[in-house]
């Protein structure tokens, strides 16, 4: 039957021409290729293009930067104009709220009158506490009450002091944090640059020059350029 139907058809051109296809597309005749080396061929992904920053030197020459380190200068002379100020006075004698109430008013660049008003109230507060304290240490013979208030104004002297270097670490850790945030947010910039310039030069890996030894494609003045336009 099968020998039959073979004869039937070996000169027809349909059925050579079947045959022809069949044993192409499966990778007997010569020069052909099977159709799944094809597949695998254009499934293969393209190999990375690599190319190193200098991520140090974008940092050093990034305006970004330069504004972060103008904003965090101008914030720590504001708190150390504060601070000196706080310690230039009598504000010793206040209470905790008052001297931290006192600290925020010194850091008001443009105070209004109402701040004016206040820091001024406290002042004269923290001053009467101080004056009060300078005559009983110069009463020959104190009261018991005498001996009561100078005990009660040397503890609260001793308790500024204490909420005075409060102050100060207060301020620290404030610059500190502030010094965090600026740098977190101009080296996000910074990656984002690294990755626009890569996919406009089509670059699919980006090392920092610091670790690559040798690249072909150093794209760090052009990351400079794009982040200070």
């Amino acid at each position: 039957m099968e020998t039959t139907t073979f004869l039937k058809y070996k000169n027809s051109k349909a059925a050579i021409a079947l045959v022809t296809l069949t044993l192409s597309v499966l990778g007997f005749l010569p020069g052909s290729r099977p159709l799944d080396a094809r597949a695998q061929k254009t499934n293969t992904p393209a190999a990375p293009v690599f190319a190193s920053v200098d991520l140090q030197k974008c940092s050093q020459e990034s305006k970004a930067r330069q504004v972060s380190e103008d904003e965090l200068r101008g914030m720590a002379q504001s708190l150390d104009r504060s601070l000196q100020r706080l310690a230039g006075s009598s504000s010793r004698f206040l209470t905790d709220v008052e001297v931290r109430e006192l600290a925020a008013l010194y850091e008001k660049p443009q105070p209004t009158e109402p701040d004016k008003k206040r820091a001024q109230e406290l002042e004269t507060k923290g001053d009467a506490g101080s004056a009060e304290l300078s005559r009983l240490q110069q009463v020959a013979t104190p009261s018991d009450a005498d001996k009561k208030r100078f005990t009660e104004l040397t503890e609260q002297q001793q308790r500024g002091d204490g909420v005075l270097q409060s102050v100060k670490e207060t301020y620290s850790s404030r610059l500190q944090a502030k010094r965090e945030e600026l740098s977190m947010k101009y080296l996000a910039q910074i990656r984002e640059t690294v990755a626009k310039v890569a996919k406009e030069k089509n670059f699919t890996v980006v090392f920092d020059a610091q670790f690559a030894l040798y690249t072909a494609n150093d794209i760090t003045a052009d990351v400079i350029k794009q982040l200070n336009k």
